[in-house]
C-alpha cells in the first residue's frame, strides 16, 4: 500500500485567475499530473491546492479506474481545498471546521522574506512562532 501527499498547484479550470489561461494548458498540466499518479499508483493520496472539483474529477478521469474523492468544503481566500483521492472507499471521512488552537497552523507560522521582514514575495520561507493565537484559528485540520 503506497500512501502520499501531494501539492497540485493551482488546480484550476482554464480561465480562473489563478489557473491555466487556455484549455491547452489545462491540458498539459492535467497529462502530466495523471502520468505521476500513473506511475506511483498510489493507495491513497493527499492533495493540496485543489481549485475546482471539476479539475480533479478531470485529472482522475485521465489516470483511469475507480476512485474515490473526499475534498473539505471550506476553501481558503484563494478557493482552494485539501483533500483525498483513493483506489479504496472512504470509510468514516469527516469534516471539521475550527481546530483547536494548539492544531491551527495558521497561527504558528507567517511568510518571512529572505531578508527577514513578513511579507508575501517570492524567495521567502514559513517560520514557526513559539505559541499560537489563541481562538483566530479558522482552517479545517481534517476532511
Amino acid at each position: 500500500m503506497l500512501l502520499g501527499t501531494w501539492n497540485l498547484e493551482n488546480l484550476f479550470l482554464p480561465g480562473r485567475p489563478s489557473g491555466p489561461k487556455d484549455k491547452a494548458a489545462y491540458e498539459t498540466k492535467l497529462a502530466s499530473l495523471a502520468a505521476v499518479i500513473t506511475e506511483l499508483d498510489p493507495t491513497l493520496l493527499g492533495v493540496q491546492e485543489v481549485g475546482d472539483v471539476a479539475a480533479l474529477r478531470d485529472l482522475l478521469g485521465m489516470v483511469g479506474g475507480d476512485w474515490h474523492t473526499a475534498v473539505s468544503e471550506h476553501p481558503d481566500g484563494r478557493e482552494i481545498r485539501v483533500g483525498f483521492i483513493s483506489r479504496v472507499p472512504l470509510a468514516g471521512a469527516g469534516r471539521h471546521h475550527g481546530a483547536p488552537a494548539e492544531a491551527c497552523i495558521r497561527d504558528r507560522c507567517r511568510w518571512t522574506t529572505r531578508a527577514g521582514r513578513p511579507g508575501r514575495r517570492a524567495g521567502g520561507s514559513w517560520r514557526w512562532r513559539r505559541t499560537p493565537t489563541p481562538g483566530r484559528c479558522g482552517w479545517p485540520y481534517a476532511i
